[in-house]
């Protein structure tokens, strides 16, 4: 009897101890570096878990955001909400290898936030120069203001194009930033490519009309200088926002623009 309460004192003790880590691996703090990436031009944000390393991540995703090409198609299906879901999208990031290579290994870590415990997500912060010294600062999250660029998806200026991506932070945290980052770029190619087709209708049901479409984008670019300016934590609604911004210049497509 005894040496079932050990036993049993000893699982709550545990359990006790799995929600205590968990807790504090869910905080609402967010490191200001990541969150305001585009006042820390030093650092190189990588994307960690247990199958691949933020410095990895970070290393391909460097390479690519200072040059790359971006070829393939994207479709959206945009519903009565007025919401976009991809569906079978193709699309590649091609890069050089020779410049990932001079990359390689020459990224310092300077900080670094698990995101999720139980699945291995993290964020880190790196940088290309050793002497740079990170002042860390955290952000605690129900205290952030709604960023006004949240409502849109695409904008620009006289230089710049601007897009924002979504993505629900259900499931993988690291991946769900990733694709966030990903969606925003992606915004930017489609409000400047090529509309391949595009096709409406109409369902009636219960008595109400839902309209559908269906857009088709051929991509095919050379990018230079992707830059990351903000990220924003919408842990109410589960959804990860960020804002990507591109020179108008920099942006170059073999492709008539639409």
């Amino acid at each position: 009897m005894r040496t079932n309460e050990k036993l049993l004192r000893g699982a709550v003790v545990n359990i006790l101890l799995c929600i205590s880590v968990f807790a504090q691996s869910n905080s609402k703090e967010w490191p200001e570096w990541f969150l305001f990436q585009n006042q820390y031009p030093q650092i190189v944000v990588g994307f960690g878990n247990e199958i691949k390393s933020a410095k990895d991540d970070a290393e391909e995703r460097y390479t690519a955001y200072q040059n790359c090409i971006i070829e393939g198609t994207l479709e959206f299906y945009q519903v009565a909400a007025n919401q976009d879901l991809n569906r079978n999208t193709n699309y590649f990031y091609y890069y050089s290898p020779e410049a990932l290579k001079a990359v390689k290994d020459k990224l310092f870590s300077l900080d670094k936030r698990v995101v999720n415990i139980l699945k291995g997500d993290y964020i880190e912060a790196f940088t290309l120069d050793s002497t740079f010294q990170l002042e860390k600062k955290y952000l605690i999250e129900t205290e952030l203001n709604k960023p006004n660029w949240i409502d849109k998806d695409f904008y620009t200026d006289e230089i710049y194009y601007y897009g924002i991506g979504i993505y629900t932070s259900k499931g993988r945290e690291a991946d769900a930033w990733r694709s966030a980052e990903d969606k925003a770029v992606f915004n930017i190619l489609r409000n400047t490519s090529i509309q391949l087709y595009k096709v409406e209708f109409s369902l009636q049901t219960n008595g109400e009309l839902d309209y559908d479409k269906i857009q088709s984008y051929k991509l095919k670019y050379l990018i230079t200088g992707i830059e990351v300016l903000e990220r924003y934590p919408d842990k109410k609604n589960n959804i990860y926002y960020a804002l990507i911004r591109i020179n108008k210049s920099s942006l170059k497509s073999d492709l008539n623009k639409k």
